[in-house]
């Protein structure tokens, strides 16, 4: 077996999307030693030219439309080439038709992807990359989906919002239903830099206070607003929010029990020296944060959509669920009033050692493509 994850090398790096999930399962493929399955090795090429906001999101597209792909690769030294965006197997289409092996496509994005590049586009620009996106750049979505062998998802929930905001989805399912293989992510379990009780001192937070922590996108989408509803909500209880991520395009209210403490190379500490981790997020695909925290033995508040609802699912103590700000504030004033601190963090660990570590991850997505070649064979 030789299987190519296409992506660079280069990209990896411990965060969210596909650069995070990749890296964890190359971290692991070095821990076991295991060089069946390939990165690609060479950095990838730097696109230097200065754009303006419209061609910086379209110039792109146009390019991987007409011209010719930019990687040397001999794609039939590889029994499966995966890839893990729409857009980077569509560019790739035109190689691939040559291709005698098996292809494999895992999304990333929170909505199909020419939405979510529809939601980053601003101002005058607005009206036509709009029309692009969803007359134009779909195809690309569409496309991509047809030319994969084989989708790998991380659960049939996280697909939730692609049906609620993009009305084709439903079709392109049904058309390729056996297509779909669903393994729940697993990631390299997160480990704090700073113990918690001297995280706390360098914010200005006590050992006896209660604190929420939340680290992530300050928009809407993430939840960040209801995030704040919430914090006016239960102003009474004298609860600490400890916050990490950059201040935009929303920012926290101007309060001593509110503490921003900006972009962070060191989430972990953050959320370790916390009581609880809030992830309020209207809509979301299945969040490599939430893994972090349940590895970190945590007891979390998460909206109650998209890859959450497989975790909700399992009724873990200490892992509540809610659909709105008021369900949200409910939990939080129970999770206070129990006081339970650390006491479910091993039953939370567990659960994550169980389910989504990095081992188990890896150890069925060999099974999977060991499967699909069987079937090939």
């Amino acid at each position: 077996m030789k299987v190519l994850i296409y992506k660079y090398i280069s990209d990896l790096k411990p965060v969210g999307g596909s650069c995070g999930y990749c890296f964890n399962i190359y971290q692991e493929l070095l821990r076991r030693d295991i060089k069946s399955i390939e990165f690609i090795s060479y950095s990838k090429p730097e696109n230097k030219k200065k754009s303006n906001s419209l061609s910086k999101y379209f110039s792109s597209f146009f390019g991987q439309l007409f011209s010719k792909e930019t990687d040397d690769l001999d794609y039939n030294l590889y029994d499966v080439i995966h890839f893990h965006s729409t857009k980077e197997l569509y560019r790739c289409r035109k190689k691939l038709k040559k291709y005698k092996g098996k292809v494999i496509l895992t999304t990333h994005s929170p909505v199909p992807y020419h939405l979510e590049m529809m939601d980053n586009i601003r101002d005058h620009h607005k009206i036509i990359g709009h029309l692009l996106c969803k007359h134009f750049f779909s195809y690309i979505d569409k496309k991509a989906f047809s030319l994969a062998d084989y989708i790998i998802l991380p659960c049939k929930e996280a697909e939730e919002s692609y049906y609620k905001h993009w009305k084709r989805y439903s079709k392109i399912h049904k058309r390729n239903d056996k297509k779909y293989i669903y393994i729940p992510t697993g990631i390299v379990e997160a480990k704090s830099k700073i113990d918690s009780e001297t995280y706390r001192k360098q914010h200005g937070l006590s050992k006896d206070d209660f604190v929420v922590s939340y680290v992530g996108r300050h928009n809407e989408i993430k939840g960040y607003d209801r995030l704040i509803d919430v914090f006016n909500n239960t102003k009474d209880l004298n609860i600490k929010f400890l916050i990490g991520g950059k201040e935009f395009p929303l920012q926290g209210p101007k309060d001593s029990n509110w503490f921003e403490i900006g972009w962070t190379d060191d989430p972990y500490s953050l959320i370790n020296c916390s009581d609880v981790f809030i992830l309020p997020n209207r809509e979301t695909y299945f969040d490599i944060i939430l893994l972090e925290v349940l590895s970190l033995g945590k007891s979390c508040i998460i909206s109650n959509t998209g890859g959450n609802k497989l975790i909700l699912n399992q009724h873990q103590e200490g892992i509540y669920g809610f659909n709105d700000v008021n369900e949200c504030v409910e939990a939080l004033k129970t999770l206070v009033k129990e006081n339970h601190k650390d006491k479910l963090s091993k039953s939370i660990m567990s659960l994550f050692n169980d389910n989504y570590s990095i081992e188990i991850f890896v150890n069925k997505y060999i099974d999977t493509l060991k499967e699909i070649l069987n079937e090939k064979d």
